[in-house]
């Protein structure tokens, strides 16, 4: 049969190759293109030719071939970006044979956030544009952002370094209450865990390789509004005696978003004349924005929240805007966060293609094998997290740092009778928050 001519061609081209016989090799694999191969073994064949040529304009040829009809083919864009001098080959690792890399000292001086006119305060202003000082309004940045909020390639992280370990050095600060871990501004000397609310004195601060966020969403919602928001909020969904509200604190929490692209091939049936049919085609994904939590500590219910931010917010990530806050690191690596992100961006898609199908559709199959992440950001979002009592129990409530949203663990967790009865207990009146 032809088709096990044309694969055994493929084998004999690879094999030869590899045996060190490159003409030999050249002309079977040139052979079975001259047919009518599948497209996986055209795509090996224009690999293999790849591999052996000597001429960067048919290397390319070959590469971009490949890339036609697979986009999201690794091998094929490392070496693309080869090519381009995005990506040196000695960077290139081994992702099961990773070391630590070797830890710095980071002296703990920095920025100091003191106005030149008059010694005040500086601050950094609500809309993340400008730090400003607290008393004679005096800035001395134009804009915050030193650097880009540009994407990163997924596929050249993941080939390095990059995609695995830690990258900047910074300070961080792991709690030793719930071991969560936090980058803190040089000059802060206290803090208090938002999460077990374990207060601290910082001495021993470790020096870490970090992955630098990319971008930030600066908080537009100060402690005194959040106060009001609480207010209003307990007073609707009141919280059973005895209520107090023990902690909260503005923090930064870290986010991954991804872009997510390529051909998903799909199937379904439906019946026709009391036959069943089966009817296959194909969509595009094209999904960006796709946000996953890179944090393990929040409650459930922050997951909902955080697709309510607005990305058209993010402004280039400086250091000097945790003078004020401080900022959870990441503890979900960018490869283990891509693999739900995927998961995500491949159930908006299954959903709107299904919403297209004929009536009577059933059954519907997608193939997901080709699609890919392209690229990566990671963006820190602001976040208000409180901690109250309620009935002798502990619950968490999370206000968006810039739409006041809120998301009440305890509120989530109630079921329908629990809230008609919180209904009828609104009318009376506490103070709380002073």
């Amino acid at each position: 049969m032809m088709d096990d001519y044309i694969h055994d061609l493929l084998v004999r081209g690879i094999a030869s190759i590899k045996g060190g016989e490159k003409d030999t090799g050249r002309k079977a694999l040139e052979r079975l293109l001259d047919l009518d191969p599948s497209v996986e073994d055209r795509l090996d064949a224009w690999w293999y030719l790849s591999e052996i040529s000597e001429d960067k304009k048919t290397i390319r040829d070959y590469l971009e071939n490949i890339l036609a009809n697979e986009p999201s083919h690794a091998r094929a864009r490392r070496k693309i970006a080869i090519l381009d001098g995005k990506l040196k080959q000695e960077d290139i690792i081994n992702p099961d044979k990773l070391t630590a890399g070797e830890a710095k000292v980071v002296e703990g001086a920095g920025d100091r956030f003191t106005c030149s006119k008059c010694g005040g305060k500086m601050v950094y202003s609500p809309d993340g544009s400008a730090i400003t000082c607290e008393f004679c309004a005096n800035q001395d940045r134009e804009t915050a952002g030193n650097g880009s909020t540009g994407e990163q390639d997924f596929f050249l992280a993941m080939a390095t370094r990059k995609g695995h370990l830690r990258q900047v050095d910074t300070i961080t600060f792991n709690c030793e209450g719930c071991g969560s871990e936090f980058i803190l501004p040089p000059e802060r000397l206290t803090i208090t865990c938002p999460y077990c609310g374990s207060a601290y004195v910082v001495k021993n601060r470790d020096s870490r390789s970090i992955l630098e966020p990319n971008g930030v969403i600066p908080f537009k919602i100060g402690e005194e509004k959040v106060k009001e928001i609480l207010r209003s909020w307990f007073k609707l969904h009141t919280p059973k005696e005895p209520f107090r509200v023990t902690s909260g604190l503005g923090m930064y929490l870290p986010v991954w978003s991804f872009c997510i692209e390529g051909p998903l091939p799909y199937h379904y049936q439906i019946e026709k004349d009391k036959k069943v049919i089966t009817i296959t085609a194909e969509d595009y994904m094209l999904e960006s924005n796709i946000l996953v939590s890179a944090s393990t500590n929040p409650p459930n219910n922050w997951l909902s929240e955080i697709q309510k931010y607005d990305l058209g917010n993010v402004t280039a990530f400086d250091p000097a805007i945790l003078s004020e806050w401080v900022a959870e690191n990441y503890r979900v690596s960018v490869g283990d966060a891509s693999l739900i992100g995927r998961q995500i961006a491949l159930e908006k898609t299954k959903q709107r293609v299904h919403l297209n199908l004929e009536n009577g559709a059933n059954s519907l199959q997608v193939t997901s094998s080709k699609i890919a992440v392209v690229s990566y950001e990671l963006i820190l979002l602001p976040a208000w997290l409180i901690h109250y009592q309620s009935a002798g129990k502990e619950y968490h409530a999370l206000v968006n740092g810039v739409s006041g949203g809120v998301r009440d663990e305890r509120y989530d967790q109630e079921n329908l009778g629990q809230k008609i009865f919180d209904f009828l207990r609104r009318s009376r009146k506490r103070e709380f928050l002073t």
